[in-house]
């Protein structure tokens, strides 16, 4: 029995049933320094060195210090098992 506009779900077919494995990792991108200056580091090498073994991103972090500066990047990568 159905109300007026719900339907019931259908079954899916079982080779439609497949999960897939997921691995992640976390790639820490530190700020170059020198002397008075400050320079990002080379988040697209990074990214494509890891892109090249399957590693897909998902999100950059920023964390901060507690004077609210920033002195790296966290990556994070996904990638089928």
């Amino acid at each position: 029995m159905s109300s007026a506009g719900f339907t019931r779900p259908t079954i899916l077919e079982p080779n439609l049933r497949k999960f897939v494995m997921k691995e992640y990792k976390t790639v820490n991108l530190e700020f170059k320094s020198g002397f008075l200056t400050k320079g990002d580091p080379d988040i697209q090498t990074a990214l494509n060195e890891h892109a090249s073994e399957g590693w897909r991103l998902i999100q950059i972090l920023e964390p901060s210090n507690t004077m609210g500066e920033i002195s790296k990047y966290i990556l994070i990568l996904e990638r089928d098992r």
